[in-house]
């Protein structure tokens, strides 16, 4: 290993201080757990602090400075940046309208009695 790449090393996992995250209640239980392990074994002397409140309250946190960054469902804020896509997945019982159906949509689900 080269002296450049041991400090470049050096310089990636020596990141102190604390970052606050603010999430919604279903990103902070279904996805962060598992960033915030990695981002911690990745970068040991960060202070990691997550803040779970309403997606109505994140921007609040941030305009306020209690939170550094922000991760909710919503996207409808003008400085909101997509870093991750969701997928939703339909399960039925095998006699439901829809179980046989290769693709499904909400709205199929609508018309379903």
């Amino acid at each position: 290993m080269t002296d450049r790449t041991k400090g470049n090393l050096t310089q990636t996992t020596a990141l102190k201080g604390t970052l606050r995250i603010a999430a919604s209640p279903v990103i902070s239980q279904a996805i962060l757990p598992d960033v915030l392990t990695r981002l911690h074994a990745k970068y040991p002397d960060m202070r990691l602090e997550l803040t779970t409140a309403p997606s109505s309250k994140i921007m609040r946190l941030l305009k306020s400075n209690k939170a550094d960054v922000g991760c909710s469902e919503l996207d409808n804020l003008s400085s909101s940046k997509a870093f991750m896509q969701d997928e939703l997945l339909l399960f039925a019982s095998a006699t439901h309208p829809l179980a046989h159906k290769r693709s499904s949509s909400i709205l199929d689900l609508q018309n379903t009695h």
